[in-house]
């Protein structure tokens, strides 16, 4: 200030320019954003900046839905996890990531949000087997059987569907169930030449998992059942043929049945004779013991 006499005085006042405070660079977000189940691992991760545009560390906060809080992490640069399995979440919950910036200037917050799926449960065949005395082949008289596990990632109780196929088309759907095993009878549903899988589909009680096929077979032939077999005259005289006789034979394949013959004389193969029914006279002897197979 100056007076008339050309005297002067000053005096002055300072202020400090803020900023507008810290801000987001890269704005919060989860990651994966979707397919989360229980077992997921999450990252939570935003990218921020103070008022004079020097980046900054984050800090974050997990919390379900209903407000329980599923844990923290402090002035991290490189985001937070969260291991769902150890965080006592369901399907259906819903996780939220609260993210904040801070500087002497104020702070700022974000919020990003994911659903928990549930996850689906999956079935593994453990075996198929046919009932004969050799289970890797199956024939038309046989009972069929698979026999499956499964697994679910919530540890819920997993039940199974059992589809049973012939030629490519269903026959049989068993369950769901609890029985980790299911069985066709060959008498009623497969035949000779026909292919025969199991596909099995686990549940949770809420979805389905993907259906475990089991291998393909193929029914076959089975054995006819054995004859009967006689032998006349029973005490034959050396002048008279032996005739063999087969009978009663039946075919679980629903084949034709023909015989075929062997002789035994004294007990010694007489394969000049195979395939025949009589022996003709000419060829036995007084005290001699002749046997018939069919």
């Amino acid at each position: 200030a100056t007076d008339s006499g050309g005297a002067t005085v000053s005096s002055s006042a300072m202020v400090e320019v803020q900023g507008a405070g810290p801000y987001f660079t890269a704005a919060v977000s989860i990651d994966p954003p979707t397919g989360v189940t229980s077992s997921s691992v999450l990252l939570c991760l935003a990218e921020a900046a103070d008022s004079l545009g020097a980046s900054i560390a984050v800090d974050y906060a997990w919390s379900l839905g209903t407000g329980a809080s599923l844990g923290s992490a402090a002035g991290s640069m490189a985001g937070a996890q969260l291991a769902l399995a150890s965080a006592g979440v369901s399907p259906g919950d819903t996780v939220h990531c609260t993210a904040t910036a801070s500087d002497s200037a104020g702070s700022v917050s974000g919020t990003a949000s994911v659903s928990v799926e549930n996850g689906l449960p999956s079935a593994t065949v453990l075996s198929f087997e046919g009932s004969g005395s050799d289970p890797a082949i199956v024939r038309t008289d046989d009972v069929l059987a698979v026999t499956a596990s499964g697994t679910d990632p919530e540890g819920s109780a997993v039940q199974f569907t059992y589809r049973w196929l012939v030629d490519g088309a269903e026959v049989l759907s068993d369950g769901p169930v609890s029985s980790t095993q299911s069985s066709l009878d060959g008498g009623s549903y497969f035949s000779k030449g026909q292919t025969v899988q199991a596909e099995v589909v686990p549940s949770d009680g809420m979805d389905d998992g993907a259906a475990a096929l089991s291998a393909v077979v193929t029914v076959a032939n089975s054995a006819p059942t054995a004859p009967a077999v006689t032998v006349s005259p029973s005490a034959p005289e050396d002048y008279e043929d032996i005739v063999c006789t087969a009978t009663g034979s039946t075919d679980p394949d629903g084949d034709a049945v023909t015989y075929t013959y062997s002789w035994t004389q004294d007990g010694a193969a007489r394969p000049d004779l195979s395939g025949q029914a009589t022996v003709p006279s000419s060829e036995t002897s007084l005290g001699e013991a002749w046997a018939c197979t069919a």
